[in-house]
C-alpha cells in the first residue's frame, strides 16, 4: 500500500526539479572535465541550489507520508466507530 497520495503536488514537482538540477551537475562535472572553456563549475554553480532543493523535495515527502499515515489511521478509527 502506498502512504503517499498519487498527484502531482509540491513533493513529487520539486523532486523532479531536484532531478533537473543534478542532471545540470553532472553536465556540468563533465564538461568541465573536458576542459570546456564556458562550462560553469558544477560545485560553485549548482551543487548548492540542487542540495536545497533535494531536501526541500524530502521534506515534502516526508509531510505527505506523515499526512497519509494520519488520515489512513483516522479512516480506520471512523470505520470502527461508525460501520457501514
Amino acid at each position: 500500500m502506498q502512504n503517499a497520495p498519487d498527484r502531482f503536488g509540491p513533493a513529487r514537482g520539486t523532486a523532479v526539479f531536484a532531478g533537473i538540477l543534478w542532471a545540470i551537475v553532472a553536465a556540468s562535472a563533465v564538461f568541465l572535465a573536458l576542459g570546456e572553456d564556458g562550462a560553469i563549475n558544477p560545485l560553485l554553480g549548482c551543487s548548492a541550489p540542487a542540495l536545497l532543493v533535494t531536501y526541500v523535495a524530502w521534506t515534502f515527502r516526508r509531510q505527505d507520508r506523515q499526512h497519509a499515515e494520519r488520515m489512513s489511521a483516522l479512516r480506520a478509527r471512523l470505520d470502527r466507530e461508525h460501520p457501514l
